[in-house]
């Protein structure tokens, strides 16, 4: 890696890339410093954005003020904001990394369309993209998944995503590049970070060059996706308009390439990808059935398949848990795992244990806050039930009521978490496989 192989690179992504204005996003450690450097010496027009998310106490502040010198010493304008992650994450409903990822892109977009900026510079590589694919892959992701990380996204650039983070630590050693370390870096509580320090390493031992030819098969991924929502755009128009009249969900049903043509529409809005399945494989059309996604409702009414916003004061964020059990990224502490029961007295459960016959869970599992109108069938009971009416009985508080969440498999409630389990979803026999899941 060079300043030469850097210009030859952003000369393919925009061959007016001299006339631009930049706005790199600078965190100080070894991939954005080396970014800087490399425009810095190739003598573009940028200046520097920087993020404190006050999430490392004095680390945080250090790299403040470590990016702070790094700019304003050499002349460069600097855009920088520190801010209260934690309380945002929380009034938002989002975990940590998806609120300094909201807080980080919302930032750098205000600054670029309020100051002219051409493009958004971050430091992603090509490991980073290794590790979003693998990730991917084990979220059993379709392509808009797998194909992870884009060198040009709109206003987003990614100048160094060509080359690997080798590369990029030997650029910075040989240019005697300085930079700060990221204590978080080295912790295996992430799984992006499990799959850097461990998986990676043995996947080049045995297939040198992997992350290489990874990253190409990316790039045909990408593109092969780009033709794809075009296409599945067009033969859906023809039956029917989702965001107006509705589209003909009998008549897309008998389409041959109904899953993908329908899978490659709700990726866009937010929706998992099983929800196309999900919807394509509805018979009973008399009864209203809705699908949400963190700022859509998919609606299927009547024979029409509709997707309107959702009102932007609804609590809208929606979590998974899938086959592998993670449930780190959830906004409530608890723990899964498959278990074997012998006998009915194994199953010693109070109001934050559930266990749920594993034979009928579908992964992935939905995690959202509860909606008004809701039912679902209280175990013990052989009937529906309003989740309102059910607080009712319980005599649950208004404030209690507005934090309780539910658990879904499909679009079936599963569990009416801290509450109760539906009776669809209980033991009826033993021995049995449960998914035993607890509130820590």
């Amino acid at each position: 890696m060079n300043s030469e192989l850097f210009i030859s690179r952003l000369s393919e992504l925009d061959s007016n890339y001299r006339d631009c204005r930049y706005l790199l996003a600078v965190s100080g450690g070894i991939d954005s410093m080396a970014m800087f450097h490399l425009f810095k010496n190739s003598g573009l027009s940028f200046a520097v954005a920087h993020c404190n998310f006050g999430l490392r106490a004095e680390e945080s502040n250090r790299d403040q003020q470590f990016v702070h010198n790094a700019a304003t010493e050499l002349g460069y304008n600097l855009f920088e904001k520190e801010f209260n992650t934690s309380q945002f994450a929380q009034s938002s409903k989002l975990n940590i990394q998806e609120a300094a990822r909201k807080l980080r892109y919302d930032f750098f977009h205000e600054i670029a369309l309020e100051n002219g900026f051409d493009y958004i510079c971050t430091a992603h590589n090509r490991d980073d993209v290794a590790e979003t694919l693998l990730m991917g892959l084990n979220r059993r992701g379709g392509l808009s998944v797998l194909a992870g990380i884009r060198e040009l996204d709109r206003l987003l650039l990614r100048p160094l995503l060509g080359f690997s983070r080798h590369e990029i630590e030997e650029y910075a050693a040989a240019n005697m590049i300085a930079y700060v370390e990221d204590s978080s870096n080295q912790s295996d509580k992430y799984l992006r970070n499990k799959i850097r320090h461990h998986v990676l390493p043995l996947i080049e031992q045995w297939m040198p060059g992997f992350s290489e030819r990874a990253a190409s098969s990316v790039s045909f991924l990408q593109q092969s996706f780009g033709f794809l929502e075009f296409a599945a755009n067009e033969v859906l128009l023809k039956m029917g308009n989702p965001a107006e009249e509705g589209v003909d969900l009998a008549l897309l049903q008998q389409h041959e390439m109904a899953n993908p043509i329908l899978m490659s529409f709700l990726l866009k809005y937010g929706f998992h990808h099983q929800v196309a399945r999900v919807v394509l494989s509805i018979s009973d059309f008399s009864k209203p059935i809705q699908f949400l996604s963190p700022d859509f409702i998919l609606y299927v009414h009547r024979g029409l398949l509709m997707l309107r916003p959702r009102d932007a004061d609804a609590e809208t964020k929606l979590w998974y848990i899938d086959s592998d059990l993670d449930t780190s990224d959830l906004p409530i502490k608890m723990k899964a795992e498959f278990a074997t029961v012998e006998n009915a007295s194994e199953l010693k459960s109070d109001s934050n244990t559930a266990f749920l016959c594993a034979d009928e869970i579908i992964f992935p599992l939905l995690v959202r806050k509860w909606e008004a109108g809701e039912r679902f069938f209280p175990f013990g009971m052989n009937h529906s039930k309003k989740i309102g009416d059910f607080f009712t009985d319980l005599k649950i508080t208004v404030a209690e009521r507005q934090s309780a969440f539910v658990l879904c498999s499909e679009t079936h409630i599963a569990w009416l978490i801290g509450y109760r389990i539906d009776q669809r979803f209980a033991i009826q026999s033993f021995p049995a496989k449960v998914l035993k899941l607890k509130l820590l």
